[in-house]
């Protein structure tokens, strides 16, 4: 599957559609464009961007107002620290 069938069988049409107008159109180019110039894409807001996200950063979180990431711990990998710290 090349880069292009795997960015369209994740993302939303609108979504891919949006990218390869502004000429982004490989894994690569998205991972090197995260996530300042992907927000700059017209048409690309924060629900793309949350998309984006949960298809190639999937423990990143872009907080827009402080440009910063958050890494995300999933609620089972919580769970388990929770355990471990009440066996302690």
């Amino acid at each position: 599957m090349n880069d292009s069938a795997k960015i369209s069988s994740l993302l939303s049409t609108r979504t891919t559609r949006r990218l390869a107008r502004a000429g982004i159109d490989t894994i690569e180019q998205i991972r090197a464009n995260y996530p300042e110039r992907l927000l700059r894409v017209e048409g690309f807001g924060i629900t793309s961007l949350r998309a984006v996200e949960a298809a190639f950063f999937p423990d990143q979180k872009f907080d827009p107002k402080a440009r910063k990431y958050e890494r995300h711990v999933s609620a089972s990998a919580a769970s388990i620290q929770n355990d471990a710290k009440s066996l302690a």
